[in-house]
């Protein structure tokens, strides 16, 4: 069986339909199919082509049906319905069901056994995927796939197939089948990750690789980025007020200079240069009238 035929196994005509269901109206059909996947159908029999059961609805009705080369040849049931309305009701319809699945039961047993493979391979998969990337993947990532593994195998332990009854098999392959297509899922998502760290981690390698690094006799190794001289800290701007105190006082220390300069215009050439050591101010000499030598105190006797 083929992973097509699987999937119409598990989700197609086997699981919703008989080969009787032209003969059934479709509210019956829908009843009658939900009786048997409620375990409603008790009490089975066969022999030979006579199909015998009880099916609890109201009450407990008993139901028989006869086929022969797919032929529904005979057909009864104690409910009110079939004797006065309509002879296909859906307690015959659920023993029907049930005459179908206990026929296809080998085909459930190899769809369920093969989907259960799949999902312990996948697992599997998963987990040594996890273990030898786990430098490519984030730690977040690593503990999510982690959850996911460990979900799936609880799935698996809480309901073993010995444990299922007979009108639970179909619904529990079908969560075998839509496990398996998770996992996929799941594993095409974890090989996607793993190259995408890996992508991360050559960049970041690239990167790192165009970093000198200097070694020293004491075994102190410095990237040369260390060894660059700093950059010098960005200018702050200051704020409008204080750049006005600042232009009027460099305004007023200019024009301050420039006065100086105009008032030193009259002084005399050895005056300018006591003015400029600043041993006198300008207007000391405007005073009264002094000699040279009464500034050059270490030349008197």
């Amino acid at each position: 069986m083929n992973a097509k035929e699987k999937e119409d196994f598990l989700f197609g005509k086997y699981f919703y339909q008989t080969e009787y269901d032209s003969l059934f109206l479709g509210a019956t059909k829908s009843r009658g199919s939900s009786y048997y996947f409620q375990g409603r159908v008790v009490h089975f029999k066969q022999n030979g082509d006579v199909y015998e059961a009880e099916v609890v609805g109201t009450k407990t009705y008993q139901v028989m049906v006869k086929i022969k080369d797919h032929i529904l040849i005979e057909k009864s049931c104690t409910c009110p319905y079939h004797q006065d309305t309509n002879p296909y009701c859906k307690h015959i319809y659920a023993l029907l069901f049930s005459i179908k699945i206990k026929q296809l039961y080998p085909q459930f047993l190899e769809a369920i056994e093969s989907e259960k493979e799949k999902i312990q391979n996948g697992l599997y998969e998963m987990k040594n995927l996890r273990k030898k990337n786990k430098t490519f993947l984030a730690p977040y990532q690593l503990d999510w796939y982690q959850k996911r593994v460990k979900k799936y195998e609880e799935v698996l332990k809480e309901k073993k197939l010995e444990e299922v009854e007979e009108y639970q098999l179909p619904f529990y392959g079908r969560t075998l089948w839509e496990m398996a297509y998770s996992i996929e899922n799941d594993i095409f998502t974890l090989k996607n990750d793993i190259v995408e760290g890996k992508k991360y981690r050559e960049e970041r390698a690239k990167e790192e690789s165009h970093i000198t690094t200097y070694h020293f006799s004491d075994g102190f190794d410095i990237p040369d980025q260390m060894l660059e001289p700093p950059t010098p800290p960005k200018k702050e701007k200051s704020g409008f007020w204080r750049e006005l105190l600042f232009g009027v006082l460099l305004g007023a220390s200019s024009n301050s200079k420039k006065e100086k300069e105009k008032n030193d215009d009259f002084l005399m050439p050895w005056e300018k240069e006591e003015v400029k050591k600043g041993n006198y101010d300008s207007w000391n000499f405007e005073e009264e009238d002094l000699e040279e030598d009464d500034y050059y105190y270490e030349d008197r006797d």
